[in-house]
């Protein structure tokens, strides 16, 4: 399983960014620090260097809520997404994937007090259950 300790996070304004396996299909792990839709700040904000090509996962719950298009799989290509839309990743509830953006969201108790989940949702994700 992956332990957010193997994964060193590093942030933008809008964005938690977690190196992810080298095994893994997704190199990144991009967890939305916003209610607003993640696009504009993808094309605004330097979230990697030119040099970098690959999949990335983005966790958009606070955008969208704990829905099944949570996440979103973009292709990077020279540091910028190649298609906005992206491709809807379903994760189950147990997911590695998805238990390490959830560790991440226990990190910022306020902005999920303040997100659109529903309370049942924010009280087990703060009390370290996977949503």
């Amino acid at each position: 399983m992956m332990a957010l300790q193997d994964n060193p996070v590093s942030s933008t304004e809008h964005f938690d960014v977690i190196p992810l396996e080298s095994t893994s299909y997704f190199l990144y792990l991009l967890v939305l620090k916003s209610h607003t839709a993640p696009s504009h700040w993808l094309k605004t904000e330097k979230v990697f260097d030119v040099d970098f090509s690959g999949n990335i996962v983005l966790d958009r719950m606070l955008h969208v809520g704990n829905s099944k298009d949570r996440f979103v799989v973009y292709k990077v290509i020279d540091g910028a997404i190649n298609d906005y839309k992206g491709t809807i990743l379903e994760l189950d509830r147990k997911d590695p994937l998805r238990i390490l953006s959830n560790s991440i969201f226990r990190n910022y108790p306020e902005m999920v007090a303040n997100s659109i989940l529903n309370s049942s949702q924010k009280k087990l994700l703060l009390h370290g259950l996977s949503i």
